[in-house]
């Protein structure tokens, strides 16, 4: 009775952890260009890689802040557009930004247990292909269909789809080891004896 809940503890915790770790690779957030137009202590938690820093005003001024705080817009300049997805720096506070992500893998990791369970019938190796074959098609529905409307690099799409892909494959294998663990039953024995 308690599995489906030890499996989705465990599917989120790894899915978690999985998400801190790929913040190291080379790809994603750590190939984003870091340009910083003020010199904030609190910025410095949330600096990637060097940034580039520009002169107080010459980008991030009030009117910039005004216009794109809190929502997605668009940047022109005579040569390129920017989409930009602008929040204040208090957004990004520690704990909330934690416990926002712990949440969200929460769900994902609820929706693959459920997956799991509905696929069951079919077999453990089986479930884990179809689980593989919709990680692939949300990353694809995500991160392709960003690269074509935002022109995101493709060093970041490839890799977060891929930090996808793996995370769910991660998650989807241990709550499959969780579920499956405990007595078998005698219609489990007679079925895999």
């Amino acid at each position: 009775m308690f599995k489906p809940l030890i499996a989705t503890v465990t599917a989120g915790m790894t899915l978690f952890v999985w998400g801190g770790v790929t913040q190291l690779f080379p790809w994603g957030p750590s190939s984003a260009h870091v340009i910083s137009t003020e010199k904030s202590p609190e910025l410095g938690g949330f600096h990637l890689r060097t940034p580039i820093v520009k002169e107080p005003g010459s980008i991030g001024t009030a009117a910039f802040d005004e216009a794109f705080s809190g929502r997605l817009g668009l940047l022109f300049t005579d040569n390129t557009v920017s989409w930009i997805s602008s929040m204040p720096i208090d957004y990004y506070d520690g704990a909330a930004y934690l416990t926002r992500q712990a949440a969200t893998q929460a769900v994902v990791a609820a929706l693959i247990v459920v997956l799991l369970m509905l696929l069951s019938p079919l077999g453990r190796g089986r479930s884990l292909a179809i689980i593989a074959l919709g990680a692939t098609a949300g990353s694809v529905a995500t991160y392709g269909v960003l690269s074509n409307w935002w022109g995101l690099a493709p060093i970041y799409a490839i890799g977060e789809s891929a930090n996808l892909i793996v995370g769910w494959m991660l998650a989807a294998i241990a709550a499959s080891f969780v579920l499956r663990r405990g007595p078998r039953n005698a219609s489990t024995d007679a079925t895999h004896g």
